[in-house]
């Protein structure tokens, strides 16, 4: 059941910065950001937020942003995922690759995808310049809210290797 409340933040979003090191030499090799929060139910405000926490995280050097499953629409929608879901090369792609060209960094974001009639939880994996590197259906879908509203995906995303 869709609530009829206007959308909300979903809790208090969440920022966080890592940097990746290996060793011998312990030296940083990437810089990923992770978000986790969101509008429930309003796309609109979610990509104004991802370009605004995108911009925040391009400033503290990350080549990489990560946004929560089912970012753009929020989690817990119901049949709004019906409603806001979209080919992987849709609207909301075309946008978010405009926002990882201006900002010089890699997005990965989730979002609700119709592809052949199916709705799939996908996440799309574009990268600093814009292009698309890898689009996953989610394979294994937990409990019966999942399992009424999405198909499983049946592949598993391919090693993502970038030379900088």
């Amino acid at each position: 059941r869709v609530s009829r409340h206007p959308p909300r933040l979903i809790s208090r979003p969440i920022i966080i910065v890592l940097s990746v090191c290996f060793p011998p030499s312990n030296r940083p090799i990437m810089r990923i950001s992770f978000f986790q929060g969101g509008y429930s139910g309003n796309v609109d405000d979610n990509m104004k937020l991802m370009e605004s926490y995108v911009a925040q995280a391009a400033s503290q050097n990350s080549q990489l942003i990560v946004f929560c499953e089912l970012f753009t629409t929020g989690y817990n929608v119901g049949d709004l995922l019906v409603k806001y879901a979209e080919p992987c090369d849709g609207p909301t792609y075309q946008r978010v690759s405009q926002i990882a060209k201006q900002n010089k960094i890699a997005i990965l974001y989730g979002y609700a995808e119709t592809y052949d009639s199916q709705l799939y939880n996908s996440a799309m994996l574009v990268d600093s310049e814009g292009h698309p590197l890898v689009n996953y259906r989610k394979t294994h879908l937990y409990g019966p809210y999942e399992r009424q509203y999405f198909k499983p995906g049946d592949t598993f995303p391919p090693p993502i290797v970038t030379v900088s």
